[in-house]
């Protein structure tokens, strides 16, 4: 059993040192002139943005305001479109038939994300099966993709779990975009 250690004297002194800097702090003139300079400027600040609003123009002040508030978004998506890295050429590369399968995955960077198959005849997402645990006696290490919606019948087996299964994918897609072989297979994302 731990004791909670407290001490109160050690405390009340930490405190009262630091209380003293902060008052000090406060009270110093060159602090105060800050702080005011501060003040100051924020309602100089807030005055130009009044009389700017309302004063006389050709077109009312309140209404340059609103547009130029309103224009802010796309603005912000320009300039993040001008300095925005253009994507690598493979980076359009986004789905494929590999084992049977058509093969679906995204771009983080240079990295494949959100990599699953889905069923050639009817396009739905297939689920899996991993036999690497119920088949040890029978040496079977494989998981099988299974489509649900054409009568849970077996679309493709690869070797391995799951994850194993995923990983042999993406060394193919990696292999396919070392050697260009993905130029002739390069699809529109569906």
């Amino acid at each position: 059993m731990t004791k909670k250690e407290s001490h109160p004297i050690r405390s009340g002194i930490f405190v009262t040192v630091i209380g003293g800097i902060i008052l000090s702090l406060i009270l110093s003139p060159t602090f105060q002139a800050l702080v005011l300079n501060w003040i100051s400027n924020l309602w100089d600040s807030i005055i130009w943005v009044w009389l700017a609003v309302f004063s006389n123009y050709a077109i009312p002040g309140w209404l340059i305001l609103i547009v130029g508030v309103l224009s802010l978004p796309t603005l912000a998506r320009i300039f993040r479109s001008t300095f925005r890295q253009q994507k690598s050429p493979h980076q359009t590369y986004v789905s494929d038939y590999l084992h049977g399968v058509k093969w679906r995955w995204e771009w983080f960077g240079d990295h494949v994300s959100n990599l699953w198959c889905y069923c050639p005849t009817c396009d739905a997402q297939l689920v899996y099966e991993d036999l690497t645990q119920a088949r040890i006696l029978d040496q079977q290490n494989k998981t099988n993709f299974i489509c649900e919606h054409c009568g849970h019948k077996v679309v493709t087996s690869l070797p391995g779990d799951k994850e194993y299964s995923i990983a042999l994918i993406e060394r193919e897609i990696d292999r396919k975009i070392r050697t260009g072989e993905y130029k002739a297979t390069l699809q529109v994302p569906s």
